[in-house]
């Protein structure tokens, strides 16, 4: 859950990189991030819910 709504994904990293999907079933909307550092996304992934929510 994000902001009371539904949200499914899945995340990943390795060396020199990390990834993040996170889909919205219920309003239609997606975020993708994908950076080419091995370092956390958390706070862009964040952001990106922020702004769909």
């Amino acid at each position: 859950m994000a902001a009371g709504r539904r949200v499914v994904g899945h995340s990943g990293s390795g060396p020199g990189r990390a990834t993040d999907s996170d889909v919205f079933p219920d309003g239609g909307r997606a975020v993708v991030v994908l950076a080419n550092h091995d370092t956390s996304v958390r706070p862009i992934v964040a952001l990106g819910r922020h702004l769909v929510t």
